[in-house]
């Protein structure tokens, strides 16, 4: 029997080729696009959760209380895990970890690398096991370092890099005990560069330290142990390492590690969006496959009305149409996993992502099995139950279903989805181009910045010797305006903070960033000095005794002027020199910090970067200039020449923003094209329906345009319709996304009607040649045909 109904199904398939073709094609291209969106969703939603320990890891964090507020910071002291782990028994264990840069040296070649320094039990807290190596035990010593297979084959080739020496840094050398296996990219706590942390060349003097505070803390809990109740035993720690007046500023927070997306990565507002799209994708395809299979029964009437007379039952017609909805959805999810795995390669390229579809795990493959028969069952319990409870006299004549107005609300409900998506995607593009072109208070065009470090070139002294040589040597090229060399520059800021009050204050320090440069840096960047003479450049040797301080930082001292000005970080008093016009260090997610700015020679802090305001057109010739001259910094020309423009880096700064706008933009008008499809399909078999009374209609004096603009206005009052609904949905949704960023466009009348006349436009040229068809055609023969 099931077999009869399967062979009966096909042949149905494929005698109704229009039907057929739309339908598999809608459902395969909503069903592709929805488990693409669907992965992505997890991807992001699962950082750091992979982790077989996963539910009991938490990062220990800081929470300053000031003036101003909370803050939160992560960088904790070297003691703290210990102190954790001898005072609170329900810390099982925890690793500590410090992101660093260095200096490696493997093979005779020379590469400059981020990097961790952690405790051994990091491999036991974290799950990154060992390709090669010892699981049990991977830095058996201090100087022991574990790479990634991407750096071994950097390093090493071909070559097995179990035993191969790494010159840290110039002088430190380590052995490669463990090349990590393929781990999952979704971490934000995985490094491709491990080291021991007591090999830091000042661990003897942090080990106890609990002034300074530069490292991660993760702990993992007993599983019978609660985040809350340790928390709420923090204070009693607190109270016994510091006194009342640090009591009073300070507290102990944990953080899940499941919540490490929202707070380093991303804003999870932008994944729930994707499913939004997701799912809205799934439910067009579904009213699609309805709202097609409904129309359909029309031309079906004759067939069941004579199956009935042969003695079918209803429960056979039902299984019938069961059977032929279920086949296409079976086919539709066939050719939705072959098209995912063929387009994964390329999205994941195109948006540098890992996502993949795992068909051996059976809950993914039950999943997509589940939901492809629930639309297969939903699409043909409606056409079933009318023409199987139909009456035979009435099937064998001419039938009309009274499902038309359902037909139409689905039609209303398909176009309403696709317009919010649209508008949504023209809201957010708007976004993008304004976070790019906003104002950032600095100049970002022809800005060539490159990253270094001057102990990647020789000692401190030296280094400074040669980076002076090689600044003076490129300002007198031609087509260089000026040049600077600095610790942070604009978009790439790495936290650097102090305990600052301003001379008579009277409450708690402030937490405040700072940052150092020499004297051409804000000229570089057209940075304007509202107020003081600034620094001198004879006094690039001093150290702290003068500062320059942003318009933020004027705001939270409450100051009107900076005349005769000081402020003080611990006992030292240092003079305030200028006032620098507000710029964002940072996006426009990120409102201006407070932030000071000292006068350094590279010798007191590192320099890790320099920037060459480029004269316009000059850009090539520049760069071609400056690395011909780069052996003036690193005389063994063993350093790789880096370097980007700043206003080419917007695009990487803003990732997730470009990502989020793409795979909107792509899925919907994947969308939109499935309506589209939905709607010819529809308008198809409704005009063949009417085309007798198009005949008549030409016969009475109708022109082709009058028909054609009759039967158009039925569908653009639907459209109208859909519209009405969509406005408030978008703006509700848009203006929900918009909040998450300090400074936003705006949403205006504009955003709208250019989503209103798309989807006019597009629905018109979808059904228009339809329309056409069937207008012109002769009407004494569309008359004598038997409908």
């Amino acid at each position: 029997m099931i077999r009869n109904h399967i062979l009966l199904a096909l042949r149905n398939i494929a005698k109704h080729k229009l039907f057929s073709l739309i339908n598999i094609a809608g459902l395969s291209l909503g069903l592709t696009a929805a488990i693409i969106l669907f992965l992505f969703a997890r991807y992001q939603l699962t950082y750091d959760q992979y982790h077989s320990n996963a539910d009991n890891l938490y990062i220990v964090y800081k929470e300053r209380i000031t003036p101003t507020g909370t803050q939160p910071t992560y960088d904790t002291w070297h003691p703290l895990l210990g102190q954790l782990k001898a005072d609170f028994p329900e810390v099982k264990t925890g690793t500590r970890i410090n992101e660093s840069g260095v200096m490696v040296e493997a093979n005779g070649n020379r590469f400059s690398e981020s990097c961790y320094y952690v405790d051994p039990a990091y491999f036991n807290v974290f799950d990154f096991p060992l390709a090669l190596g010892d699981n049990n035990n991977p830095l058996p010593t201090k100087n022991s370092a574990i790479i990634s297979q991407e750096l071994a084959k950097k390093f090493f080739g071909e070559e097995n890099p179990i035993g191969k020496p790494l010159i840290i840094n110039f002088e430190k050398q380590y052995t490669v005990s463990g090349v990590l296996k393929e781990y999952p990219q979704n971490s934000s706590i995985a490094s491709e560069l491990i080291f021991h942390i007591q090999s830091q060349s000042d661990y003897a003097d942090w080990e106890n330290d609990w002034g300074s505070s530069s490292l991660f803390t993760v702990i993992q809990l007993d599983e019978a142990a609660s985040a809350e109740a340790l928390s709420s035993k923090f204070p009693s720690l607190i109270k016994k390492l510091w006194n009342e007046d640090i009591q009073k500023r300070t507290n102990f927070k944990l953080l899940p590690i499941a919540a490490t997306f929202e707070t380093f990565v991303g804003d999870p507002k932008d994944v729930y969006i994707l499913l939004i799209v997701g799912i809205g994708l799934v439910l067009i395809v579904t009213i699609n496959f309805i709202n097609l299979s409904t129309a359909r029964t029309l031309d079906r009437s004759k067939e069941v009305s004579m199956r009935k007379v042969f003695g079918a039952q209803r429960g056979q017609l039902i299984q019938q149409f069961l059977y032929e909805s279920l086949l296409m959805s079976v086919m539709a999810l066939a050719v939705s996993i072959l098209a995912v795995k063929i387009l994964l390669p390329i999205i994941n390229q195109h948006f540098e992502l890992h996502l993949y579809l795992n068909l051996s795990n059976l809950v993914v493959c039950l999943s997509l099995f589940v939901v492809s028969m629930f639309l297969g069952l939903l699409a043909g319990i409606i056409p079933s139950s009318i023409l199987s409870g139909l009456q035979i006299q009435r099937g064998l004549k001419s039938f009309t279903s009274n499902r038309a107005h359902m037909r139409n609300v689905l039609v209303t409900l398909q176009f309403g989805i696709s317009i919010v998506l649209l508008i949504s995607v023209i809201i957010i593009g708007k976004q993008i181009n304004f976070m790019k072109t906003i104002n950032m208070g600095y100049q970002t065009d022809n800005q060539l910045i490159i990253p270094i470090s001057v102990n990647d070139f020789a000692e401190a002294d030296v280094a400074q010797q040669r980076l002076e040589s090689f600044k003076q040597t490129i300002s007198e090229y031609s087509a260089v305006k000026s040049i600077s060399s600095s610790r942070h520059v604009p978009l790439n800021w790495s936290g650097s903070n102090v305990f600052v009050r301003p001379e008579g204050w009277q409450d708690e320090p402030l937490r405040m960033r700072y940052t150092f440069h020499d004297a051409d840096f804000l000229s570089t960047y057209r940075i304007p000095v509202i107020e003081g003479p600034g620094f001198k450049e004879d006094s690039f040797g001093d150290q702290r005794e003068s500062v320059m301080i942003n318009e933020a930082t004027m705001r939270a001292f409450g100051w009107n002027s900076i005349i005769n000005k000081s402020i003080l970080i611990g006992n030292q008093k240092i003079e305030v020199v200028g006032l620098i016009k507000d710029f964002n260090f940072e996006t426009v997610q990120n409102e201006i910090a407070p932030t000071l700015h000292f006068h350094r020679t590279p010798s007191n802090q590192i320099h890790r970067y320099i920037t060459i305001n480029v004269a316009s057109g000059n850009k090539e010739e520049v760069v071609d200039f400056v690395k011909s001259k780069w052996s003036i910094l690193d005389a063994s020309e063993t350093l790789p020449f880096n370097y980007y423009f700043l206003d080419e880096t917007i695009d990487r700064v803003y990732q997730n923003e470009n990502q989020l706008f793409n795979m909107i933009k792509a899925f919907t008008f994947i969308i939109i094209a499935v309506a589209c499809m939905g709607l010819y399909g529809l308008s198809s078999f409704t005009l063949e329906r009417k085309k007798k009374e198009i005949g008549i209609r030409k016969v009475l004096g109708a022109s082709v345009i009058r028909i054609t603009t009759m039967f158009f206005q039925r569908y653009l009052l639907l459209i109208l319709i859909s519209f009405g609904f969509a406005i408030p949905i978008s703006l509700y949704l848009m203006n929900e996304w918009l909040s998450g960023y300090i400074k936003h466009t705006s949403i205006t009348v504009d955003v709208f009607l250019i989503s209103l006349l798309a989807i006019v436009f597009i629905s018109l040229l979808t059904i228009a040649s339809k329309i056409l068809h069937v207008a012109t055609r002769n009407p004494a023969s569309v008359i004598k045909e038997d409908n």
